[in-house]
């Protein structure tokens, strides 16, 4: 499966890498692919698995309808 993530945080992803982008912040950039990306990306697996078995077969079903 490739990498699914959440509205909330590609949102975050995509603001603080522009971020630290934009004002060429070289250790902005490394804490952000070693500390914030992983951390957002084992975040949103737990979320999914959470959210799995709370809602079950309706959020499969959101999902094959999202690329979410």
């Amino acid at each position: 499966m490739l990498f699914r993530s959440h509205p909330v945080y590609l949102g975050i992803d995509m603001t603080l890498f522009g971020l630290f982008l934009a004002v060429g912040s070289t250790m902005g950039m490394i804490y952000f692919f070693v500390v914030v990306l992983p951390l957002n990306m084992i975040r949103s697996r737990f979320e999914e698995k959470a959210l799995l078995r709370k809602f079950g077969d309706s959020y499969e079903t959101y999902r094959q309808h999202t690329w979410f």
